[in-house]
């Protein structure tokens, strides 16, 4: 496929899904899954088939090792792809998905913690890690603080 058929492909499905009121990360990561299965297939997108599909699949899976949640995110980009531009949804109703995984996550020892908060000498980042740490915050929370969040008379934070 030429290089100018991939970028119509992809302001198509940039119109669709701006259309739709899917957010500028779901959208970036839908037209980088969309222009990577185009150039996986090397061919014109009318002529894409169901088997195409399935072929990336299984390539995202086994050949590349992704996550399953990459690969049913690479999923949802093709079917909104075949649904909302080719016009063709129902071809692709029923691709299975990946099943998703159940990994256990990483917890640091006690020791590690100590160690990690120990190294850090401005007290700025320090305040910041144990905050972190003690409240269970992502770290999108934190930097979204204000010190009006804070209720240190109750012992609140005021996540938003």
């Amino acid at each position: 496929m030429k290089r100018g058929g991939k970028n119509v492909i992809l302001k198509q499905l940039e119109k669709q899904l701006t259309f739709k009121g899917y957010s500028t990360k779901t959208k970036k990561a839908y037209s980088g899954h969309v222009g990577r299965f185009v150039e996986f297939t090397n061919r014109t997108p009318h002529s894409l088939v169901k088997e195409d599909v399935e072929k990336y699949i299984y390539y995202l899976l086994n050949e590349q090792e992704n996550s399953h949640a990459y690969v049913n995110q690479a999923l949802s980009s093709i079917k909104f792809y075949y649904e909302y531009i080719l016009k063709n949804g129902k071809v692709l109703y029923d691709l299975p998905r990946a099943k998703k995984e159940k990994k256990l996550p990483n917890i640091l020892s006690q020791n590690e913690v100590l160690r990690i908060l120990d190294s850090v000498h401005n007290i700025k980042h320090k305040s910041i890690l144990f905050l972190t740490y003690s409240a269970g915050l992502r770290v999108g929370e934190v930097v979204r603080l204000k010190v009006e969040d804070i209720d240190s008379d109750r012992m609140l934070i005021h996540v938003k």
